[in-house]
């Protein structure tokens, strides 16, 4: 006992023996709980025990077989995949030695042993000391279910693989998903991107496999070099440069002025300098909610006018208010700004209730003699003009207004234009924090698993806008229009035929969902597919189904962001009675863009 650990107690009333789990005179086994792989250990002490009372001795034997509850067993995944071979590696285990490998589903194509090793992969069996097992599997590149993504320079090489176990001798299966991945780069091209932050651009430009001295980066207009770069925020290494450049710097072009703020943009371009090639010519485009017109209870106002992308020839040194004595307090090359006195300077008084508005104009004047000679030019050089206002009480200043920007003969700011997308996602969980990529398909879930829908538009910040899920719909294959067909969702609510099948959720606000009019989210427990006789054979004799899901979606544009117009009630289930009483009548106040159609898939159904 005491080479194996063992431990024997005695107390007043019982005899206590301690044998620790794995000791080499107990057995461990597999099983299959929730679908996962778990282990337990049994052994079967037997005690003796002698009374020895007098002359009279007495011996007792117990047989006392002992199993551990499961233990949850997660098996490793170790890639060993040299991209430089053009070989995917994969060893997977460990595992019992009761455990089989029963078969591999590569991509689509699901392939037994035997017929895995006629094929020429590299399959083989390891086994260790400790009385475990793996499993490892060699893939050429060139397999016809490596699926490769070829981008200028780079080649990603994508291999999905399903192994599917047997325990002996009950014959209990489970499965274990793998996506290998390896990318093989012979030349790695600068590229540069952004992100818009509250007050500034952040630019980043990745160097790649070229000497960064050997490169030109233009920020702007200016080539950017050592002695520019210190005016700015940055951080720089071997590989990268991240430069942070505020709003009001002399590198950023002002496409428009909002009524909330403006819309900037940076341009970069990367060259390399010895032979003169561009590799990228990248704009990032920022809008920026700061207020550019302040007024103070003291009786003055505040504005900051930035130089237009559109007005090339303005000369911000020029611009002046009603009184065209009254000039900017400050100004460059880039921006005027203005700090007057509310009775000064041409403003004007009206009085409006109990409330007085202040306005003024600001513009860009030319002296007379030199009038002829701008008209001449009067299509390289308009008129500018804004107009700023700001409302006070009796005793504060009540709003801030920034009342119109426009130039002469009526032109608006440039309003970019572009279609509102959206996309159907499957979360990984319940929460919708974790969302599954286009490259984890095929998902594996089983059945009796809720799935957790969400589709929405990510990129969109006008609250105005709202999503409409019209109908949502399940096949076995990729095309939407394929039968059989389960619908999920009817006319935006959930399926009459099985309304206990699919769940509209609500969505709440939080760092990700700005706008939850935006979003429209849906569990749906799993599938049940009672129509038999119309599932293929293929689909039906697998292990797993592979299931599609659709959706018809559409953008509704409210007249008022208020307005609750574009959204549907739907009768609980199992309360008839609520009929047509719940359902919103959506008035002629909103359009509804057409339909778009997104789809998600293949999930495959254990």
């Amino acid at each position: 006992m005491d080479s194996r650990n063992y431990t024997m107690t005695f107390t007043e009333s019982h005899i206590v023996v301690e044998i620790p789990i794995g000791a080499p005179d107990g057995y461990y086994k597999s099983h299959v709980q929730t679908q996962c792989y778990h282990i337990s250990y049994t052994i079967e002490p037997m005690m003796e025990i002698l009374w020895n009372e007098g002359l009279d001795n007495t011996t007792y034997k117990v047989l006392f077989p002992i199993t551990t509850p499961l233990i949850p067993w997660m098996p490793q995944i170790t890639d060993n995949t040299q991209a430089t071979l053009k070989m995917f590696d994969v060893l997977v285990g460990y595992y019992l030695p009761d455990v089989q490998l029963w078969n591999i589903t590569f991509g689509s194509e699901l392939l037994s042993i035997s017929e895995v090793i006629r094929k020429g992969f590299g399959l083989q069996e390891h086994s260790y000391p400790n009385g475990t097992k793996a499993f490892s599997l060699q893939v050429s590149f060139s397999d016809s279910n490596v699926q490769k993504n070829i981008q200028p320079g780079v080649t990603t090489y994508t291999l999905p693989l399903i192994f599917e176990f047997v325990i002996l001798p009950e014959r209990t299966t489970f499965l274990q998903s793998v996506v290998l991945e390896a990318s093989l780069q012979d030349f790695f091209l600068p590229k540069a991107g952004g992100l818009c932050k509250q007050e500034c651009f952040q630019i980043y430009v990745e160097y790649g496999s070229t000497p960064h001295s050997q490169l030109r980066i233009t920020l702007g207009e200016r080539e950017l070099d050592d002695k520019i770069l210190q005016q700015y925020t940055h951080h720089q290494n071997d590989s990268h440069l991240i430069v942070d450049v505020p709003l009001m710097s002399t590198d950023v072009v002002f496409e428009s002025v909002q009524l909330a703020g403006i819309m900037g943009r940076v341009d970069v371009k990367i060259q390399d300098a010895l032979n003169d090639w561009l590799f990228q010519d990248f704009s990032l485009t920022c809008p920026f909610f700061e207020p550019l017109l302040e007024c103070f209870s003291n009786g003055t106002m505040t504005v900051v006018l930035p130089k237009l992308e559109s007005v090339p020839d303005l000369k911000p040194s020029e611009l002046s208010l009603r009184d065209p004595t009254c000039k900017p307090f400050y100004y460059n090359d880039h921006v005027a700004y203005f700090h007057f006195a509310l009775c000064d300077c041409g403003t004007s008084r009206t009085f409006v209730g109990e409330t007085i508005m202040y306005e003024n104009e600001v513009t860009l004047k030319h002296d007379e003699p030199l009038q002829k000679i701008y008209e001449s030019l009067a299509q390289q050089q308009k008129e500018y003009s804004i107009t700023v206002s700001c409302i006070y009480t009796a005793n504060a200043t009540r709003s801030v207004v920034f009342q119109s920007v426009a130039l002469s003969n009526e032109p608006s700011a440039d309003v970019a234009m572009g279609e509102l997308s959206v996309q159907l996602r499957l979360s990984q969980d319940m929460v919708y924090r974790l969302f599954y990529h286009d490259e984890d398909y095929p998902v594996l879930k089983f059945l009796k698993q809720p799935l957790y829908f969400e589709v929405g538009m990510d990129h969109s910040r006008d609250s105005r806008m709202a999503v409409v899920l019209e109908n949502c719909w399940a096949t076995l294959h990729e095309d939407r229009t394929s039968n059989p067909r389960w619908d999920l969702i009817v006319d935006g609510c959930a399926s009459p035929k099985d309304p206990e099948q699919t769940t509209i959720l609500g969505v709440m606000p939080d760092d990700r969902v700005h706008f939850p009019e935006h979003f429209k989210r849906f569990e749906v427990k799993t599938f049940d597919f009672t129509d038999e006789q119309n599932v293929d054979v293929e689909q039906g004799s697998t292990l797993a189904r592979r299931v599609y899901v659709h959706c018809d979606v559409a953008i509704c544009h409210i007249e008022g962001a208020g307005d609750r117009s574009c959204f549907k009630q739907c009768t609980a289930p199992g309360n008839p009675s609520v009929g047509d009483s719940n359902r919103v009548r959506r008035s002629s106040d909103f359009t509804k863009d057409e339909p778009q159609h997104v789809s998600i898939g293949p999930i495959l159904l254990m």
